[in-house]
């Protein structure tokens, strides 16, 4: 039988360490769930990009992903002024059972107006959530999704940290916790903010979880998901830098220790010869769906931007060796 103790060194606590669960950053609500939290799939796998690289109207500055049950769902950017044909900052649903992702079926416009930039999405409970910022002012947009069809509720305020932005890296729903991020290229710990009980605000609780290792890879943290299991999967990616690869990291919410990651191909130049097209990850997202013939539970999106055109996207989904420990 596996030991409480052998358990937590796995997510990086040593021998004859003193544990309080107190002070984990994640504190499950039974033993035995905490016990499986303290595991993780050993291997991920790239199984499809079913259906590969997306070239339409629709994919200039693509940012997150979110499956609701029967639809992709994809918030763009938008390209705005002055670019030649701009695209607008929106939600694009596609059915999903068709698999194609040439036409959307419905463009939501991201309303209300004068929000600076959108980003990646969660789910939960017909709810979708859309992280955008103005200024150093974070925020989630919420839409009740009624089959694919979007409408808009409110706005929730993120608290700043220290007069700085953070960014969204996943949201525990059940415990109505929201783990942030401090903006740049180094990031050595999350922020943990809650929900207010009337759900109108969100607001830091002074706990952060320190990341070990902390993530220094010159990328920034573009979205991520608190997991089934209790582990926060964040992506990490930047146009332009020098490596071919860039990241999804599955850190222990319980510890912050790094358990594994995913690499996701990334070149430096692709597209048109002579064209730099920098390639960078954006959002992710878990869902235990069949992409391409095959099951599959974490999907990226890799946004290839391009100078001259429209971006394109590649669309990449991703098996766990066991899936059940996501």
């Amino acid at each position: 039988m596996i030991s409480y103790r052998q358990q937590l060194s796995k997510i990086g606590y040593a021998a004859g360490e003193q544990v309080h669960y107190v002070n984990f950053g994640y504190r499950p609500t039974s033993l035995r769930k905490a016990m499986r939290a303290m595991d993780a799939p050993h291997s991920y796998a790239l199984v499809t990009e079913a259906p590969g690289r997306i070239d339409e109207s629709w994919t200039e500055e693509v940012q997150g992903v979110i499956w609701d049950g029967a639809h992709w769902l994809f918030s763009s950017n938008g390209s705005g002024s002055p670019s030649v044909n701009p695209s607008p900052k929106a939600i694009y649903t596609f059915n999903g059972n068709n698999g194609k992702f040439k036409s959307p079926d419905q463009t939501f416009v991201i309303n209300p107006a004068g929000i600076n930039h959108i980003g990646p999405m969660y789910y939960q409970g017909n709810i979708l959530y859309v992280e955008h910022w103005i200024g150093e002012q974070a925020s989630l947009l919420t839409y009740q999704n009624n089959n694919g069809t979007l409408s808009y509720q409110n706005r929730i305020n993120i608290e700043s940290i220290k007069g700085g932005r953070v960014g969204v890296v996943g949201i525990d729903f059940e415990n109505g916790v929201v783990y942030t991020c401090p903006v740049g290229l180094v990031i050595p710990e999350l922020y943990i903010h809650k929900f207010s009980p009337d759900h109108t605000a969100i607001t830091y609780t002074g706990k952060t979880l320190p990341l070990n290792p902390i993530l220094d890879e010159d990328c920034y943290v573009q979205g991520g998901f608190f997991s089934p299991n209790g582990h926060l999967y964040i992506s990490s990616g930047r146009g332009g830098i020098s490596s071919n690869y860039q990241y999804i990291y599955c850190y222990s919410a319980i510890s912050g220790k790094r358990i594994n990651r995913i690499e996701v191909l990334a070149e430096k130049k692709g597209g048109f010869t002579g064209i730099q097209a920098k390639q960078e990850l954006e959002g992710i997202c878990y869902a235990p769906v069949t992409r391409g013939g095959k099951a599959v539970q974490i999907h990226a999106v890799l946004l290839e931007n391009i100078a001259v055109s429209k971006d394109n996207i590649f669309f990449k989904s991703f098996v766990a060796s066991e899936p059940d420990l996501i």
